[in-house]
């Protein structure tokens, strides 16, 4: 029993920890899954800090959270009133 607890766990462990490395994008990825802007225009806007979509950035590696895209997407829908 202890041992089929144990693997559940780690399971589920290692499931979170694939979902948080699915969250965190390339600017190829989110221009190829949201196809608002291409690859090379998230280039530009983050250069000249016009960026839509907030981004980490360690050293040279940029990535785009999945939920701030979404956020952000969300913050600028418009409802027929």
């Amino acid at each position: 029993m202890k041992t089929t607890y144990d693997s559940l766990i780690q399971r589920e462990e290692q499931r979170v920890q694939e979902k948080s490395l699915d969250d965190l994008l390339t600017t190829e990825q989110v221009a190829e899954q949201y196809k608002i802007y291409s690859s090379n225009s998230l280039r530009f806007y983050r250069s000249t800090n016009r960026s839509t979509f907030p981004y980490i950035k360690i050293g040279r590696t940029v990535r785009y959270k999945r939920s701030d895209i979404e956020d952000t997407l969300n913050s600028k829908r418009v409802s027929n009133a």
